[in-house]
């Protein structure tokens, strides 16, 4: 019975998520660094390709500092669109050899102006989502990425 409660939870999660994810991304489609939308329906968003891991990237030669730079850029366009990505992580973030930097997963993202998440499920989130800022979350990914670098 539990596994039918969760199941149908993450339907009306995704019923919710997927809307504002597309609204996000359509917002950001005139600036590098972000997919574009392709088409949706409710249970999927078709995207651009934007490339591999950045960890695996890091692991194949490329420059911490690259990756710094080119998401303050990302960020800097998110504060200028009042967006609150609130989910950057390295498993968030992509590689294009062409493109560069890529974020994705909007999912749980907020207007500045929105106080809370408008989620039907806010338990499903992860505490350091709602207290940590996109900045203070890209410099923890930033320390992650450095120590994959120096164990390597």
């Amino acid at each position: 019975m539990s596994e039918q409660l969760h199941r149908k939870t993450y339907r009306v999660d995704l019923l919710w998520q997927l809307p504002r994810e597309v609204e996000f991304l359509q917002r950001l489609a005139s600036y590098n660094g972000f997919p574009r939308v392709k088409g949706w329906d409710e249970e999927a968003v078709w995207m651009t390709n934007c490339g591999r891991s950045i960890k695996e990237a890091v692991k194949g030669g490329l420059s911490v500092g690259q990756v710094e730079d080119q998401l303050s850029v990302l960020l800097f366009v998110l504060e200028r669109e009042g967006i609150h990505h609130r989910d950057i992580t390295a498993n968030n973030l992509l590689w294009h050899p062409e493109r560069g930097l890529c974020l994705i997963d909007f999912g749980w993202s907020v207007w500045f102006e929105e106080k809370d998440t408008p989620t039907p499920v806010p338990h499903v989130m992860r505490p350091w989502m709602c207290d940590h800022t996109d900045v203070e979350q890209a410099e923890e990914t930033l320390k992650g990425l450095r120590g994959n670098v120096d164990a390597s």
